[in-house]
């Protein structure tokens, strides 16, 4: 299947250069924590933070995923486009150190939706090839990150589930952490 071309991005604004995002930075994102110092130091060396206004696009649907993101600060909607209808809104996330761009870790390396900043937001952004180079050079370490992707993602799941059958179905009220 042929998907049309998305428009392009503006580009980003960094705050912090590629190499220069603190390491402290990095150790409040409960997806790292427990790594040995030297992995989160060399995650830190690669990453970069950037700040983003309300309506920027930071991930979109079908292109490349050359990035993983983790959310520092604001919220972040994300949508799904499908032929013939505009964008649908899946889910809202507003928690500090939320993996976004999970793609990254799962052939074809594409990503699965569209991600806008709901208001001002700071990510954490690290290239896919420094996730790749460090889960194959430590597989220990790389076994521990795919188990924390794929609870994110379980997690995700149950949470749309709970959203598509509504209230009724589940008891509850869902939380909007898509």
């Amino acid at each position: 299947m042929r998907w049309a071309a998305s428009p392009v991005a503006p580009p980003l604004r960094l705050i912090y250069h590629p190499s220069m995002a603190p390491v402290e930075q990095v150790v409040q994102i409960p997806f790292f924590q427990g790594l040995p110092a030297e992995a989160l130091r060399k995650l830190a060396a690669e990453s970069s933070v950037l700040a983003l206004e309300r309506g920027e696009t930071l991930i979109s649907q079908h292109h490349a995923a050359e990035h993983v993101f983790f959310l520092i600060s604001g919220s972040v909607q994300s949508y799904i486009r499908f032929h013939g209808v505009d964008d649908l809104l899946v889910g809202t996330i507003r928690e500090p150190g939320a993996l976004l761009g999970w793609s990254v870790f799962l052939q074809p390396h594409r990503y699965t939706a569209t991600v806008r900043c709901e208001e001002e937001c700071r990510v954490l952004r690290l290239p896919r090839e420094v996730v790749v180079k460090l889960i194959e050079t430590q597989p220990r370490l790389g076994y521990l990150l795919l188990k924390r992707v794929a609870a994110v993602l379980a997690n995700r799941l149950e949470q749309t589930r709970d959203i598509l059958l509504g209230p009724e179905e589940t008891g509850e009220m869902p939380n909007s952490g898509v």
